[in-house]
């Protein structure tokens, strides 16, 4: 585009007083192109940093796509690019699924945790409702197989 420009802006400065008056048109036609640049090199960074959030969702660091993600929409943004809504609200609802994740997972470590202090204390009903909603809230991780054995074991020592 660029180079047209300059190509054109040429061809009319050789046609003399009729080419003179295309000045302004000219101008606003450079305009156009360096926003259209601008926006898609911001659109261009808006990509890298969205890439970057769902590397970082894939690896299971959350703090990292969210802020990944900020960056992305707030280039989006600049650049005027609406047709990236979508994806950045589906990237957003995956943070969203890994930060709850966490949330559970630490929920239902804690829960556990404090089960088998109840267990040594001899607070056997309390213990058992502790492995319950220490299981539920390993469901809502969706990491329960992976703690599967910790509750299973914690649980036989309540009903010993």
């Amino acid at each position: 585009a660029h180079t047209l420009l300059s190509a054109a802006r040429a061809a009319y400065s050789r046609a003399g007083p009729v080419g003179e008056s295309r000045g302004p048109m000219l101008a606003r036609l450079e305009d156009a192109i360096e926003k259209a640049d601008r926006h898609s090199a911001l659109r261009a960074e808006g990509d890298g940093f969205l890439k970057a959030a769902g590397q970082a969702v894939k690896e299971g660091q959350a703090r990292q796509a969210r802020t990944a993600l900020g960056s992305a929409r707030s280039c989006y943004d600049r650049a005027g690019a609406t047709d990236m809504a979508d994806v950045v609200s589906n990237m957003s609802l995956a943070i969203e699924k890994l930060e709850n994740r966490d949330k559970y997972s630490q929920q239902g470590d804690d829960l556990l945790g404090e089960a088998r202090k109840l267990l040594d204390r001899g607070q056997l009903d309390k213990a058992a409702d502790a492995v319950q909603e220490a299981r539920v809230a390993f469901v809502r991780a969706g990491v329960l197989e992976g703690r599967l054995q910790a509750l299973e074991e914690t649980h036989r020592a309540v009903e010993a």
